[in-house]
């Protein structure tokens, strides 16, 4: 035995270990020549487009402004899926053969350029003063259309009257619709196949056509094809536009959870077996629209495709772009594996033309301020183009399917069986890490039912809150809503996991939370602070380098971003505090708020279970202590609306409001304290009360709010309907590295092929289990059966025992 072994570790190893590395090598090789070879035909692709491409024409008709007429072209379905493969295996490296764009404008809807010809090239230093002057020219935009309908009350055909002209605008499968997640049938399927996404087209055509905005591109070869999914067939790209609002309140069609945001896309696809999109409009099956709904976020940089809009400012002024960069699908909308919700319904425009199955994404895209500026500037048929968006049809009993997104195909599960000892082991040994992507549905270690699994689950939405309402809330009990009425106006706040609540410490368990609770970025210093006394508060909003964030879950991927923090306080010093210690209020409490980075705003994260979490500090007055630095500015916004903003202000970091870290909090699942009460937050509170000076809380005190002193703005605290409290420090947490976890790994494992133990079962696992039988304390023990589950208490959440059914396994 010891001879063999000495042979192994002399001859045979290193034999192998040559081998697999001149394997790797090999790979490389090929991989190279392959590249070099691919390189080669693709510019024969790229530098010979094919001469029947002037055969692709526009369809100006049926309302959807434009589309190809021709799915394939005759130069051949092998050119076809050639460059299809090319661009699956080396993607955009190989289509490089891309010059600076060249503006020019055409008069008329002729047909689109193509061959990959360019009047010009734009080179070196003297790109500027050779280029073209950029100019915009007239055509007819509605030539042969009947399209005289409008949005506003004083149109020839407003929206409420478009049936009368276009009768299929009151048939009962109209668009666009309220989307109400909570509703919708789940679906867990596979994602959508985009084929060439992201093609650069040979040219952009943007076109002011009274109504709205419109792109309409020209490819060498096939355009851009959407399958997968639930299709059943392949849907072929023909143009996109836009709808917008003129505040940031309305504009999009479609309302998610009956949240409005201020623009809509819609990306136009029709069914390849059909000819064009006016053709395939006279079928059920014939249009797929995409529908991404954007939300101001005043830290997105500019968009590339919003760069040209303002040079189409009027009704019939149309810019051709050749060459174009930034305007592949895939920059307008990103991955295709993403949540959405779809039904059946129609054009949104006359004659709505009910053929149309919608996917609209449930999350909002981001445009930055500026962009939105440029695209409300536009003028169309009636004036302002903005506020171009239908209103919203009923769904007459239609159904709508939501699509969450994949999260997971395989797994690798380390397991131990672990008994009972008074002690526990320590080992040295040191652990290799790396760095993991974020995905939006991360395994979560938490209490969730039965198991340590989980997914975001939507909830009751926020109500779209309009400046110019007439439904009003208050504190005080002549207010239009007081808080005991609130549920009467906002359903939600008469939900079962409201908020604030009375903690009762000594009811709380501590959180057994693997991976605590982390505090990021907190001493870092905003750029500037802005003010705002928005009439039942006052609220903090700053402009960070990087924000502040809130970390929980495994490996941290569960991020919360800071978006703003906001007060509640009393009238005295024995009342004012929303939440309460032990059944005694505090004089004034702060609300850090934040929302999840994957949902990219406070507003949208109140859609989901898991989307929002406020840090809170309770406050009692003391003369010990001196005035805060960022009090100094409530004097100058003492009344509703009013606002200042203060560059590099000191004392306004996080830290300078909430104080100390190292601290416990007390944990616990609730909602927004202010309507629509949204049941989307996981609270944090310092039980330890804080200490404010008699002069600032007198600061807040002399604010005014809606409806006079702004004091006495909390809410009463609401039952907890069953609902667990727990306790949790902020630190850097010890004993929680995986090591921690499983004890020595110089030890033998069993290895064989198996599969999930829960539902739905999945058998992707492949299984390395310690046949050792570890020890842990009774202490220990007895914490993890205290849980509660879905069915009571969690102890006995095993599976039995499954057949081998001619498995084998492995020792290793």
């Amino acid at each position: 035995e010891y001879k063999r072994k000495k042979f192994l570790q002399e001859f045979l190893l290193p034999v192998r270990t040559f081998v697999m590395r001149a394997q790797r090598t090999m790979k490389w090789i090929f991989f190279v020549v392959i590249a070099c070879v691919a390189s080669i035909l693709a510019q024969d692709v790229v530098e010979s487009p094919p001469e029947d491409t002037e055969d692709l024409e526009r369809d100006e008709s049926h309302g959807l402004r434009g589309g190809f007429q021709k799915p394939y072209h005759t130069w051949g379905v092998n050119h076809r899926e050639n460059e299809k493969y090319f661009d699956y295996l080396f993607g955009k490296s190989l289509k490089a053969a891309i010059t600076s764009p060249v503006f020019t404008t055409r008069q008329g809807p002729n047909k689109i350029p193509s061959g990959g010809k360019q009047s010009a090239t734009l080179t070196g230093a003297s790109a500027a003063s050779d280029a073209p002057e950029r100019t915009t020219k007239s055509y007819n935009p509605r030539a042969g259309e009947d399209n005289n309908y409008g949005y506003r009350p004083d149109s020839e055909y407003p929206p409420d009257n478009w049936q009368e002209k276009w009768p299929e605008c009151g048939g009962g499968r109209q668009s666009p619709v309220n989307l109400a997640l909570p509703s919708c049938e789940k679906d867990y399927g596979p994602p959508f196949q985009s084929i060439f996404f992201k093609k650069h087209p040979q040219t952009t055509i943007i076109r002011n056509l009274g109504h709205t905005v419109q792109y309409s591109f020209s490819y060498a070869g096939t355009p851009p094809i959407l399958t997968g999914a639930f299709l059943d067939t392949e849907y072929l790209f023909a143009q996109l536009h836009f709808h917008f609002g003129s505040n940031d309140y309305t504009g999009s069609e479609h309302s998610i959870n009956s949240v409005t945001y201020p623009m809509e896309m819609h990306l136009v696809f029709y069914n390849s077996i059909y000819n064009d999109t006016q053709e395939a409009s006279n079928h059920p099956d014939g249009l797929l629209v995409l529908g991404f709904v954007y939300q101001v976020l005043e830290s997105t940089p500019n968009q590339r495709f919003a760069l040209y809009v303002s040079d189409v400012p009027t009704d019939g002024t149309e810019i051709t772009i050749e060459n174009p960069r930034g305007h592949r699908l895939f920059d307008f909308v990103g991955s295709m594996d993403f949540h959405y919700a779809t039904y059946e319904g129609s054009l949104t425009t006359p004659p709505c033309s009910e053929a149309v199955t919608w996917i609209v994404s449930t999350r909002p895209k981001q445009i930055s301020r500026h962009d939105l500026e440029v695209f409300r500037s536009l003028q169309g048929v009636e004036g302002p183009m903005a506020d171009n968006n239908r209103p919203l049809q009923s769904l007459n009993g239609r159904t709508c399917v939501q699509k969450m997104k994949t999260f997971i195909y395989a797994f690798l599960v380390i397991t131990t069986i672990t008994g009972l000892h008074a002690e526990d082991q320590e080992n040295d040994l040191q652990l290799l890490g790396g760095a993991d992507e974020e995905k939006d549905y991360e395994i979560l270690l938490e209490r969730l039912g039965k198991t340590f699994f989980g997914f975001p689950r939507p909830v009751s939405s926020l109500p779209s809150i309009n400046p110019s309402s007439d439904v009003h809330y208050g504190y005080e009990e002549d207010s239009q809503y007081p808080p005991q009425r609130w549920a009467q106006a906002w359903p939600t706040c008469g939900g079962v996991r409201q908020s604030p609540i009375n903690i009762d410490l000594n009811s709380c368990k501590k959180d057994l939370a693997l991976f605590p609770l982390k505090f990021n970025n907190f001493e870092a210093r905003p750029i500037s602070t802005t003010v705002t006394n928005v009439g039942h508060s006052v609220q903090y909003s700053f402009n960070f380098k990087t924000p502040p964030t809130v970390t929980r879950g495994i490996l941290n991927l569960k991020q919360y971003i800071f978006a703003q923090l906001h007060f509640h306080f009393g009238k005295t010093d024995n009342v004012g505090s929303e939440h309460t210690i032990n059944s005694k209020p505090a004089a004034l409490e702060m609300h850090l708020v934040f929302y999840k980075s994957n949902y990219g705003s406070v507003e949208h994260a109140a859609q989901f279970s898991d989307g929002l979490v406020v840090v809170a500090a309770l406050f009692n007055p003391s003369d010990d202590v001196p005035d805060k630095l960022y009090t100094e500015y409530l004097s100058q916004v003492k009344v509703p609306t009013q606002t200042i903003t203060v560059q590099n202000a000191k004392g306004t970091r996080l830290i300078d409001f909430i104080g100390s870290l190292n601290t416990k909090f007390v944990r616990y699942e609730g909602s927004l304290t202010t309507p629509g009460c949204s049941e989307a937050v996981t609270w944090y509170i310092s039980p330890s009360v804080k200490e404010i000076s008699r002069g600032d809380l007198e600061a807040f005190r002399a604010l005014i709010g809606d409806e006079g002193p702004m004091g006495g703005n909390f809410r009463p605290t609401q039952p907890l309907n069953g609902r667990k409290c727990y306790t949790i420090t902020v630190q850097n947490a010890k004993g929680t590295r995986l090591i921690d976890f499983i004890g020595s790994l110089n030890t033998k494992f069993v290895r064989y092929e198996g599969s999930l133990t829960t539902p739905g079962c999945s058998e992707a696992v492949t299984w390395y289990v310690s046949p050792s039988v570890k020890e842990i304390s009774r202490g220990d023990l007895e914490a993890f059966r205290a849980l509660i589950g879905d069915e009571g208490p969690m102890g006995g959440n095993f599976r039995p025992t499954q057949p081998l059914n001619g498995r084998k396994c492995y020792v290793i």
